[in-house]
């Protein structure tokens, strides 16, 4: 987080503070952390905290390294996924700025995929 934090220019909480969130929110299966890697590396990871048939993105960090591979476009499809998976019908970028240039995959250069060889996973919760 920090490293989003200082690139991005806002303040973040400390580990303390998304390490309760998670063990709070999790234990009630009201809260996924979902982390995209490279070659083993953690590259970025988001909070999508679940409520009935809705969804937020609400905390999110990616680093410096790789950012070219685009590992957070990644974690918001996975989330979907996920959200989807859980029954929700709604997922709420949450916090997300707005963005006025739409792009589609076939944008992407020739061989290029949105997700750059990036694999995100659900890291723990299993069985919460």
């Amino acid at each position: 987080m920090l490293a989003t934090g200082q690139r991005d220019g806002f303040g973040v909480h400390s580990r303390v503070y998304y390490q309760t969130a998670l063990d709070l929110f999790g234990s009630l299966g009201k809260c996924e952390l979902v982390v995209a890697s490279f070659e083993q590396k953690p590259l970025a990871a988001i909070f999508v905290f679940i409520n009935g048939r809705r969804s937020w993105y609400f905390y999110g960090a990616s680093g410096d390294d790789e950012r070219n591979r685009m590992p957070a476009y990644l974690l918001q499809w996975e989330a979907m996924k996920l959200a989807a998976a859980r029954g929700c019908r709604e997922y709420d970028l949450w916090g997300s700025r707005t963005q006025t240039k739409r792009c589609s995959r076939a944008s992407l250069p020739s061989g290029r995929t949105a997700c750059g060889g990036c694999t995100a996973s659900n890291a723990g919760l299993e069985g919460a």
